[in-house]
């Protein structure tokens, strides 16, 4: 998973509200996504109003301690050392930690794209500036984010295969959901992926998009719930390349046969155990007690009808002196079927 820092301001105008469509502070324990890309920071819980301007004026952290600026640099460079780029807003040129969040990313070999609002004089910022790999200058920092989406370096691990969604729906179809694509492109695979591992409200939009669009439908009529409750764990939240999906594939396919064979070995098994059992019924005069359907509709009744059977005496009307008596020895074979049936095997 890409992630990707946020560099800029923390002030009244929350501008990575605009970007991410959420604000990443309330969410300071928990994976946050956004068009594909994890957030990788700050994260750091913040005061703000409309008289304290900046977020070095009093600066809540999780753990709730006060007014710790060397614990607020720490924190910040923690965040960037984890991220694989830097998305960075500059609305004035006063935002010195902003150009030290970018130099440090810039010495880690991170990929940045800077937004620059208009009215930034930029003749003293030209050092900064040079460390980033795009620089825009825009008001819109929204349309801003959707040209680092398209253009970032990071698009190609973002892709979305056929044999990525066909992976996909094969861990819906773990919870008994089955995917069926109407119209469905990559684009489409990689909203609904997005949707996936987003927030529970971005998953529940996406996922009436969806539906409504008739782009996606489940068979099961309560799929939409089962999806919300879905915790898809980390290594799932993966996308693969085309050889890692292929080798996944071939896997899949390889322990479904594997699983075919074992089922047609276990039915012919069965089958072979009650033609034997059939013969053996045949043979020791039972005909008229059983039919070949016998090992699909033996009952307790039939069993003890057929050992009283078996141990009927000479003299019986149904065996003439000729007839060999049989002993229990002989039901063995009928009592071991009985109690597999019973037993659920």
């Amino acid at each position: 998973m890409v992630e990707i820092y946020f560099a800029g301001p923390i002030n009244a105008r929350y501008w990575r509200n605009d970007v991410l469509g959420f604000n990443p502070l309330e969410g300071l324990n928990k994976d946050l996504y956004a068009d594909g890309y994890k957030y990788a920071g700050p994260k750091i819980a913040v005061k703000i109003s409309e008289r304290v301007k900046r977020h070095d004026d009093l600066v809540f952290f999780d753990d709730g301690t006060l007014d710790i600026k060397e614990e607020l640099f720490e924190r910040c460079i923690r965040d960037i050392d984890s991220a694989d780029g830097v998305f960075a807003w500059i609305d004035n040129e006063n935002r010195h930690g902003t150009l030290a969040e970018i130099m440090y990313a810039f010495s880690k070999g991170l990929y940045i794209y800077v937004v620059i609002s208009p009215s930034v004089e930029t003749e003293e910022l030209w050092f900064p500036l040079e460390a980033a790999d795009v620089v825009v200058t825009t008001n819109n920092i929204r349309s801003a984010w959707q040209g680092f989406i398209e253009n970032s370096p990071f698009k190609e691990r973002l892709e979305i295969t056929e044999k990525q969604v066909y992976l996909l729906s094969l861990e819906l179809s773990k919870h008994k959901l089955e995917l069926i694509p109407d119209s469905f492109n990559k684009y489409e695979a990689r909203k609904l992926i997005g949707a996936l591992v987003s927030s529970s409200s971005g998953l529940d939009k996406m996922l009436l998009q969806h539906i409504e669009d008739k782009k996606v439908r489940y068979k099961n009529s309560n799929a939409v719930n089962e999806i919300k409750k879905m915790k898809i764990e980390p290594r799932t939240q993966r996308l693969l390349t085309p050889e890692q999906a292929e080798i996944e594939r071939l896997t899949i396919e390889r322990i479904r046969k594997e699983n075919m064979e074992r089922a047609e070995q276990s039915r012919v098994k069965k089958e072979k155990k009650a033609a034997a059992l059939r013969y053996n019924l045949k043979h020791i005069g039972l005909q008229k007690l059983v039919c070949e359907g016998l090992g699909e509709r033996i009952t307790e009744k039939l069993l003890l009808k057929a050992i009283e059977t078996l141990k009927i005496r000479r003299n019986s009307k149904y065996y003439n002196a000729r007839k060999q008596c049989y002993t229990d020895e002989a039901v063995v074979p009928l009592v071991a079927y009985f109690k597999e049936q019973k037993s659920g095997k």
